[in-house]
């Protein structure tokens, strides 16, 4: 097994000229293999100056956020204004354009015959057709998507007014640019002969597919979900879930109560070697059937005493151990990671995931998440490669000449067919 982009796609161009709400996309395209090439004003893309920054090795500032999604990315220099020849001929050359709202406004007005005939992927908040509004952020999408709706800061199982909250790093740009990507793979399917296509994405639309059962349990049954404090937000009152372990980190205990008799067998008995079994080998708590029902929100009294018992005795032990004796009687419990643990998460390293990546190519390099699937069979892959930042417009001259040229003799992508 090794760690390698698909052959097929290593020749195909993709154009960036996207905002923020395209970045994931781009990002999510190189790692599938594709030539990914960011087009950039003189200045550098206005997310360079994006949250959170660090200061670089020449004391400059350096966007972490722009860092992050521009690898893999090359960059080009892009003055629609000044050199439209230029900025016509790269629009011509990629196979796939990715664009925001407003470059696609000003490709309509500027070469609306060029952008006509090309293959575009729009990510936008609402899509291209919504009215712009001020709310344009990822705050008011989750919030207009239902996402935000399904998790709360709440009280109590029963508060009747439990504050919504929005999902960190920017999930509704996420979702949308793993559609985006998707939308870039059915363009390509579209021949060149039939003219040019348009895929318009909105992360709200992309956003709301993740709100799971809260549209079949309104739509279909009529039930009103109640959001949760570290849940999903269910139609009926369930326990905590997260759990305050021995050690001060969390454990995720999933429902509690495990889905078969068998697991149960195997918690009873971790439990009772641990000397906290209290009540639960009473002849009530033997048979799971009595305890719950096949939906986890169907709960008997005597389950949720049982969950009692077991939140006691979650609390009592590390998040680990927790975590490891868990998955080992079969139950879907986990430790919750802080943010900085994930680098030394065990799967992680067995895996191998992470990537080096560095400011420039005589800097110290640092990690990054690299591709996150293993394929079989040979690789012609560069073990060990280092992303480098690019500066803006650092790759013009070389994206002319890799481009131009293809697009002159007619060079295609492998795995595509001449009608395309």
């Amino acid at each position: 097994m090794h760690r390698a982009p698909f052959e097929s796609l290593t020749d195909v161009r993709v154009l960036d000229l996207t905002d923020r709400w395209g970045q994931f996309a781009g990002r999510l395209l190189t790692q599938l293999g594709a030539d990914v090439v960011v087009a950039e004003p003189p200045g550098g893309h206005e997310l360079r100056t994006a949250w959170p920054m660090v200061v670089g090795p020449d004391d400059t500032p350096v966007s972490l956020y722009f860092w992050h999604f521009a690898m893999g990315k090359s960059s080009t220099t892009w003055e629609l204004d000044r050199r439209p020849a230029e900025a016509e001929a790269l629009l011509r050359a990629a196979d796939v354009v990715l664009v925001g709202r407003g470059s696609h406004r000003a490709l309509r007005e500027r070469m609306p015959d060029a952008v006509s005939a090309a293959r575009v992927v729009a990510l936008s908040p609402f899509g291209l057709d919504a009215d712009e509004r001020p709310g344009e952020d990822d705050l008011h999408v989750s919030a207009q998507s239902g996402v935000a709706g399904l998790s709360a800061y709440s009280s109590g199982e029963t508060d009747p007014d439990p504050m919504p909250v929005i999902p960190p790093v920017e999930q509704s740009m996420h979702a949308a640019g793993i559609y985006g990507a998707i939308a870039v793979m059915l363009a390509l399917r579209t021949p060149r002969s039939d003219g040019g296509s348009l895929f318009d994405v909105s992360a709200q639309a992309a956003a709301f597919q993740s709100t799971e059962q809260l549209f079949a349990h309104w739509v279909y049954r009529k039930e009103e979900l109640y959001p949760r404090t570290g849940g999903y937000a269910t139609s009926r009152p369930s326990g905590r879930w997260q759990i305050s372990a021995s050690d001060g980190m969390h454990t995720y205990a999933f429902g509690l109560l495990p889905r078969t008799q068998r697991s149960w067998d195997a918690l009873r008995d971790w439990i009772r070697r641990e000397g906290a079994i209290e009540d639960l080998d009473e002849p009530r708590f033997a048979a799971l059937s009595a305890l719950r029902g096949a939906n986890p929100y169907d709960v008997s009294d005597a389950g949720r005493h049982a969950g009692e018992v077991i939140t006691r005795f979650l609390g009592a032990v590390p998040a680990d151990r927790a975590y490891r004796e868990g998955q080992a009687a079969g139950v879907p419990w986990a430790k919750v990671f802080r943010p900085e643990e994930v680098l030394d998460e065990e799967q992680f390293r067995v895996r191998d995931l992470w990537q080096p990546t560095a400011l420039s190519s005589d800097g110290p390099a640092f990690s990054t998440q690299a591709l996150p699937w293993l394929r079989s069979g040979p690789s012609s892959a560069e073990a060990g490669e280092t992303f480098v930042l690019p500066r803006p417009g650092e790759h013009t001259a070389q994206v002319a000449a890799r481009w131009l040229s293809a697009a002159r003799t007619g060079g295609r992508p492998a795995g595509t067919s001449s009608q395309q």
